[in-house]
């Protein structure tokens, strides 16, 4: 097994949790990993679809439930390696 990698995040993690903290304390720290878990996840959506909407040259026409809906036809601009992913993001 290969050497386990740390992200900067969880040894900071490990530190806030070795000191004594509040319930009010912990619920801000998860309100404050939740939002930006969100923010991390509306942009790689948001990139997911102006990938797609360049790739197809139709970002000025192209709306997320169309591309939702009509997905299959813009499979062609994905690599194929990649669709699986795209449509993962993109439709479900």
């Amino acid at each position: 097994m290969g050497e386990i990698i740390r992200f900067p995040f969880e040894s900071a993690l490990d530190e806030y949790t070795k000191t004594y903290h509040n319930n009010d304390e912990y619920t801000r720290l998860f309100y404050v990993m939740d939002d930006d878990i969100t923010n991390k996840i509306n942009n790689i959506y948001n990139l997911a679809f102006l990938e797609i909407g360049l790739l197809s040259e139709t970002l000025d026409y192209l709306r997320p439930d169309f591309l939702k809906q009509n997905f299959s036809q813009f499979k062609i601009f994905i690599p194929e390696n990649l669709v699986n992913y795209y449509q993962m993001i993109l439709v479900d």
